[in-house]
């Protein structure tokens, strides 16, 4: 059934080895000290993220808990080269079917990580470049923190939540 398979699965290319899903019985591998982690290991590496999706819904308490299939950050940047250049270095396991100019996929800890890159422009405005034909604007409060912790802001992902159907149509090629 398509929505028992991972994100991944649906792609082309396949990660190499196992990836355990949170329904998996070996025990919580996408929980809150997991994102912690994750989030603390990128920015100890120089890869300062935001954290959005549904971690940052729940964060933001405009979604209840819940068990979570990936973790999904904003990464403020002009392009990838760092990411790229860490995924390198430190030979992790990046998802190439999910390689966009828009978006960096890799597994940490076992878990599906996806990276949007936020962009400003000349004005000091943040967007994203979806596809390379689709430019989406983020409200001037984008980033923020909850509990110490930077997370998207609750404008930011109520805007995306409400566009993101909109976003997917119009980039299809």
């Amino acid at each position: 059934m398509e929505s028992e398979r991972r994100p991944w699965e649906r792609c082309e290319a396949k990660p190499t080895g196992r990836i355990r899903d949170v329904r998996d019985n070996a025990g919580p591998v996408n929980d809150l000290a997991g994102l912690r982690r994750i989030v603390s290991g990128l920015a100890a590496d120089g890869i300062l993220t935001w954290v959005f999706g549904g971690w940052a819904e729940e964060l933001r308490r405009l979604a209840p808990p819940r068990q979570h299939r990936d973790i999904d950050l904003l990464y403020p940047g002009s392009d990838f080269r760092p990411v790229d250049r860490l995924i390198e270095h430190r030979r992790l396991q990046a998802i190439p079917a999910k390689r966009f100019a828009h978006k960096r996929a890799l597994v940490m800890n076992d878990v599906m990580v996806e990276l949007f890159l936020v962009r400003t422009d000349e004005d000091g405005a943040s967007y994203t470049m979806f596809w390379e034909r689709l430019r989406y604007d983020w409200p001037r409060d984008v980033l923020g923190f909850v509990d110490g912790v930077a997370v998207a802001s609750a404008s930011a992902l109520r805007r995306y939540r409400a566009d993101h159907a909109a976003v997917r149509r119009a980039a299809a090629p």
